[in-house]
């Protein structure tokens, strides 16, 4: 009897996944443990039963005549209790006699390390109420790691009623499944948290399409430098040559256009020595990240020759298909190439830096409309707002005819000054001079009573109203009848300085429309080029060819600015347009400047 109770015992190895429906378990109420399952049921009856057509075998608990007695039933000794698994379960009522009993019958998760123990019951969450006569699943149970050797997972169950019964079934503990790859917004990712190896079959929703040796490819996994310590994702040709291998990134969620990538790619050498030969890298989007026919190209092509780090950035793909990765294609004309990839950035296009202008001819025509209009294009205003008690400042428009432009609301503020500013001027030189339009505008079909006083002056600061000087009598708007304010010379002031507009009312509710604002030389005379007149298509551009249309110009000059404010490209212009070519420029946004005379316009470009 001995020697057969030790080899049972033997038999019983801790294990690291369930998956047990009872159904090779011996039916009777006499149950006793089997298969490495067991139970403590003082007072209580636990025992495997079937019902169904087709039948069905499941462990049952019997309360019988016991009241809040408790019984065990405990799993094998499991391995694997390190908060990365999960347990689920099913239970049900199970119907003794005519009619069901009241009462409840609770099932409480835990651990014992002894299963002939119940003291040694140790509880996780909270206890589950079976209520149901038709099975109920219990899932997603992440126990913690725990550090005591030997433990099962244990059912602790308890009847507050006579002659309570239940059924349990389809336990399963297995693994925690990867969180679902959801898409992101945006990237900045320096492989510092990937597994190292050649192994590397894809991470952190991160992918691969790579043959390997074995199947005359590329090979593609994480490595790492130790001085200084570094990880970062290896492109090895291996002996192909011209063989494409991808990388791809997690679902990209902002394929827009308004995003733009970056990263850093350099040459490694293979036995100490770096290869001769280009490795190139192709920027895309794939849509199904284990088919490299979804991959679609965007942009010119990289090369990366040297194993000084290259940074190659301001690469922004066009809207794409919804669901899209982006992915790197890369290749090599040579065997044994190899490159390190990191510090891949995909972020949003930072708004143009606001260069100092020479002149304004601003009609707000392409100013976003709203109340919650809070400064662009290079202007700004300082408006408390309704919450702060004072004023409103926010782009409006009408549609008979149609037109833009800034409004100013008193609301409920009485004699509290708001603020408009300019972009930042470098001409404040005495030669130029300002204009504008103001009228006042109906509130609720009403114009209402009171003034409306415009001071004009300049700002060094336009977050801080006390560098605001004025200069010049205030002018007042009483009117709904358009006026225009014009002639107005600010003398030399500080370097860095924006026109400001300081806007009061002396009536509660009462709103004026400013437009038309120009800034020009008092000399300029006619031919101004307004902003929304000046045009770049296409836009974005595939083939790098684009048209620009303006107003009448003689010897005019278009320049193209890379982001970081290096000029790219420059030309002549004359007449009301013309066709540039653009080949020699990488994908990017750019800005394209046109300058004629004392007057400017700018617009954004995107390059395929």
């Amino acid at each position: 009897m001995l020697l057969a109770m030790f080899s049972a015992k033997a038999q019983c190895e801790a294990v690291t996944a369930l998956n047990e429906d009872f159904s090779n378990f011996t039916i009777s109420q006499g149950w006793t443990p089997e298969n490495c399952w067991n139970k403590i049921a003082p007072g209580v009856l636990i025992y495997t039963a079937q019902s169904g057509d087709p039948a069905n075998q499941y462990v049952t608990f019997y309360a019988s005549t016991a009241v809040n007695t408790a019984g065990y039933l405990t799993t094998p000794e499991i391995n694997t209790i390190d908060g990365a698994h999960q347990l689920s379960f099913s239970t049900w009522r199970i119907v003794q006699g005519p009619g069901e009993p009241a009462g409840n019958v609770t099932v409480q998760v835990g651990t014992v390390t002894d299963v002939a123990d119940g003291s040694t019951f140790t509880a996780f969450g909270d206890a589950f109420t079976v209520n149901a006569t038709t099975p109920e699943t219990h899932s997603n149970i992440v126990i913690p790691a725990t550090t005591a050797a030997g433990t099962h997972i244990a059912f602790k169950i308890i009847s507050d009623t006579a002659h309570n019964a239940i059924g349990i079934d389809n336990v399963v503990w297995n693994e925690v499944p990867a969180p679902a790859c959801a898409a992101v917004e945006t990237l900045n990712e320096d492989f510092s948290n990937f597994t190292i190896g050649t192994s590397w079959a894809g991470e952190n929703c991160w992918n691969k399409i790579a043959l390997g040796f074995a199947g005359g490819g590329g090979m593609i996994y994480t490595a790492e430098d130790s001085e200084p310590a570094n990880q970062y994702i290896t492109y090895y040709a291996a002996n192909a040559v011209n063989v494409n291998s991808y990388l791809t990134s997690p679902e990209i969620s902002t394929l827009d256009g308004e995003h733009q990538l970056s990263f850093t790619a350099w040459k490694l050498a293979m036995n100490g020595t770096v290869p001769a030969g280009t490795v190139t890298v192709q920027v895309g989007t794939m849509a199904d990240v284990a088919d490299s026919a979804t991959f679609v190209a965007f942009g010119n092509a990289f090369t990366v020759t040297t194993d000084e780090a290259q940074t190659f950035d301001n690469i922004v793909i066009p809207s794409a298909a919804a669901g899209s990765h982006i992915a790197f294609r890369l290749s090599a004309d040579t065997a044994h190439n190899a490159i390190g990839i990191d510090n891949i950035v995909w972020e949003e296009v930072p708004a143009p830096a606001c260069a100092a202008v020479e002149t304004l001819n601003e009609d707000f025509s392409n100013f976003t409309i709203g109340t919650s209009w809070a400064g662009e294009n290079c202007w700004n205003k300082i408006a408390l707002g309704f919450a702060g008690g004072g004023g409103m400042i926010y782009t409006a428009e009408d549609s008979e005819p149609a037109n833009q432009y800034i409004t100013y609301y008193a609301a409920n503020a009485v004699n509290v000054n708001s603020y408009l500013a300019s972009p930042e001027i470098s001409t404040f030189d005495g030669g130029h001079e300002l204009s504008f339009t103001a009228w006042k505008l109906a509130m609720n079909g009403t114009v209402p009573a009171g003034t409306v006083t415009v001071q004009v002056g300049t700002m060094a600061d336009v977050a801080d109203a006390t560098t605001f000087v004025a200069f010049g009598d205030a002018f007042t708007v009483t009117t709904d009848e358009a006026q225009t304010f014009d002639n107005i010379v600010i003398p030399s002031a500080a370097a860095g300085s924006h026109i400001a507009f300081r806007l009061s009312a002396d009536t509660a509710h009462t709103a004026i429309a400013l437009d038309n604002v120009v800034w020009q030389s008092v000399t300029a005379g006619t031919g101004t080029v307004k902003a929304n007149a000046f045009s770049v298509y296409p836009n974005p551009t595939a083939n790098k060819n684009v048209t620009l249309t303006y107003n009448n110009i003689d010897n005019g000059r278009v320049s193209v600015y890379s982001l970081t404010g290096a000029k790219v490209y420059e030309t002549t212009v004359s007449g009301t347009s013309k066709d540039i070519n653009l080949s020699a420029l990488s994908a990017g946004m750019y800005v394209v400047k046109l300058e004629s005379g004392t007057i400017t316009a700018s617009q954004k470009l995107i390059v395929q």
